[in-house]
């Protein structure tokens, strides 16, 4: 069996992150003695390590008092404490007796330090379902309040853990690789430019039916706005992740046509689409979320009750939609080849191949990882088909997602293919740990 460990800058990573200025306008939140939070951790990880009939064993470890918790004014409920009669000792053999039981996408396992300074289950913590699909994409900010803010320590897959603090990842370990927050957001690199040319786009059109309705301001976030785009590429990704297959996007200019001999000449797609739906759903969610604002921010004239509600239906209805789109666009990359995009989000096609390019190319230039350049012969197939191919197009990048579930990036920046973790592809938000 291969054998998995962590790296031991791993505490010293979370405390930094924990004091990050992300947190200064936040409530103080006291971590635990180094030691006890060492043992969390190791236990945790060596947890993470068993199996229940054949699979990994998924959990979530919140860090808090009971009585912290259940004081939100939210109609919906969530976090609330559910006290064990007989608290447990933490250790690695009650995390995986319990695990089962506690499904982490509602419950986690509450834990303090007890009356004689030894970590201890004290109970659950009941986070409803809407944390999980917020953190998925699959519900929105404004329907619910925040994650419990509290140290939480997660596994949901051998050998791994997410750490993170009121739904904000503060470091990953993916079997034995430390996974930091991608704290610029890709902003200033080559895949920010293409990111924020996309985000213009979608900007302006949803800016333009804003425009176009009084009841909507005339202006609203880019920075939103470009979350909200690298979280829709997230969650695609995701659903390939976790069909454990691999997959391939490929994400090509959007003159590039299906008749375009560009695109004939130099990839063979077995399946032509040439769909264009994803993109008008993206502008009206742009749209909505920015109508339903004005109206929450409306002070001489309130919004009914009845307009609230009815914006709120429209806005959830175009979630399902876009859920809708996610899900196929995932589906379609477990055929083998490629999927392929273009810059508007168009679907043009799967299946498909890339064809033979770029020879001569050896070496790829890896910046988050632990050796600058590497040789392509150390990428499998999939991986050297899409470094060839966007080594040859400028304009073109590839999203790769290997069956082990590692996430990576390929362009072109100069004279160099570049291939750069995408694990983390929005910061702040990832799943929910």
């Amino acid at each position: 069996m291969e054998q998995i460990t962590y790296p031991d800058q791993l505490l010293s990573l979370v405390k930094e992150q924990w004091a990050g200025d992300v947190w200064k306008h936040h409530t103080q939140k006291v971590l635990p003695p180094d030691h006890h939070l060492q043992t969390l951790i190791d236990i945790a990880f060596h947890a993470s390590l068993h199996s229940e009939e054949g699979r990994p064993l998924n959990f979530r470890i919140g860090y808090c008092e009971p009585d912290e918790l259940g004081r939100s004014h939210s109609p919906l409920r969530r976090d609330i404490p559910m006290p064990l009669m007989n608290p447990r000792r933490l250790s690695v053999v009650e995390v995986v007796r319990l695990a089962p039981a506690a499904d982490p996408h509602q419950l986690l396992m509450g834990v303090h330090l007890n009356a004689e300074e030894q970590l201890e289950i004290w109970g659950f913590i009941d986070s409803g379902l809407y944390w999980w699909e917020y953190e998925r994409g699959e519900r929105y900010r404004f329907l619910i309040g925040l994650p419990p803010d509290c140290l939480t320590v997660s596994s949901f897959q051998r050998g791994s853990l997410t750490i993170s603090r009121g739904g904000t990842i503060l470091i990953q370990l993916k079997q034995g690789r430390l996974i930091p927050p991608m704290s610029s957001n890709f902003s200033g690199d080559a895949f920010g430019g293409f990111i924020d040319h996309i985000c213009g786009q979608l900007h302006e059109e949803a800016l333009a039916k804003s425009s176009a309705d009084e009841a909507a301001p005339q202006h609203f976030d880019e920075e939103y706005t470009r979350r909200f785009m690298l979280a829709f590429l997230q969650r695609i990704l995701w659903r390939i992740e976790a069909a454990q297959h691999g997959g391939t996007i490929l994400i090509i200019p959007h003159d590039w046509y299906p008749d375009d001999l560009r695109l004939q000449q130099q990839i063979r797609v077995k399946y032509l689409l040439g769909d264009e739906r994803t993109w008008p759903l993206l502008v009206d969610s742009l749209y909505l979320h920015s109508k339903y604002n004005n109206l929450q921010n409306q002070t001489v004239l309130p919004a009914s009750p009845r307009a609230v509600q009815a914006l709120r239906q429209a806005y959830d209805d175009n979630a399902d939609l876009i859920r809708d789109r996610v899900s196929l666009i995932a589906s379609l990359a477990t055929i083998d080849g490629a999927v392929i995009l273009d810059k508007k989000l168009r679907l043009i096609g799967f299946g498909a191949e890339l064809l033979p390019q770029a020879a001569d190319l050896q070496e790829v230039l890896t910046p988050n990882s632990d050796t600058d350049r590497k040789p392509i012969d150390n990428f499998g197939t999939r991986h050297r088909s899409a470094l060839r191919f966007c080594y040859t197009h400028e304009g073109v990048f590839a999203f790769i997602v290997s069956q082990d579930g590692n996430i990576n990036i390929a362009l072109k920046v100069g004279n160099d293919a570049i291939m750069r973790s995408a694990e983390n592809l929005i910061n702040n938000q990832g799943i929910f740990a």
